[in-house]
């Protein structure tokens, strides 16, 4: 062998040491995320959230258009809405298809916040 071969393979028994003994590493491979830029995800998706609402025990009305929906419920609590405040709203299929939840997304945070108020009023 020459030098740089001993060199290269030093160096590769170096790494994967460092590698195994590695706690962002699982025994499966995979890696997990530097603390800072895990927190910065985590912060990333809670902030989303913020955004969302989620509507359980709303039976499915004939019209399939979850927006329709969301602002006839938010008319008749009191809170008028129209479809440019609503970024998507959509269901999720669950085990009762008929009382599936509603996922609605706002365009902002205020919005949804005030149709919150308004179904603790109800």
């Amino acid at each position: 062998m020459d030098a740089r071969q001993v060199i290269l393979e030093e160096r590769f028994v170096r790494l994967e040491g460092e590698v195994r003994t590695d706690p962002a590493t699982f025994t499966d491979g995979s890696h997990a995320l530097p603390d800072g830029l895990s927190a910065s995800f985590e912060r990333i998706i809670n902030e989303q959230r913020n955004y969302e609402l989620i509507i359980f025990d709303l039976p499915k009305v004939p019209s399939k258009n979850c927006t329709e929906t969301i602002i006839r419920v938010s008319s008749f609590l009191d809170a008028l809405m129209s479809s440019s405040e609503l970024v998507r709203a959509f269901r999720i299929s669950g085990r009762n298809s008929s009382l599936s939840p509603l996922i609605v997304k706002f365009t902002t945070i205020a919005r949804r916040n005030e149709l919150i108020a308004s179904s603790s009023e109800e």
